[in-house]
């Protein structure tokens, strides 16, 4: 793994974090988005809002598979000489 492609790796773990400390919200009475709060000081004692863990799964789903994709992008490539066999 190179230098680019650990930054990725931990950027993508930032990002996959980050999602879940600020998860979306809803409120399940009226399925009305309540917004993104942090996950330790949501939800407020008035309303009954919830996690909206079908959102949440579709964040982490988009943030693993670009981080994925920007890895390959970025993998080295090892040039062939001549010389060299096939492996």
């Amino acid at each position: 793994m190179n230098r680019n492609q650990k930054i990725i790796l931990w950027l993508g773990v930032m990002a996959f974090v980050a999602a879940g400390l600020f998860p979306p919200w809803f409120y399940e009475d009226s399925n009305r988005n309540r917004g993104y709060h942090f996950i330790l000081s949501y939800p407020p004692k008035l309303s009954s809002p919830t996690v909206d863990f079908r959102r949440l799964g579709v964040e982490w789903a988009i943030i693993a598979v670009v981080t994925g994709a920007l890895l390959l992008s970025f993998a080295s490539r090892k040039k062939k000489t001549p010389d060299q066999p096939d492996v």
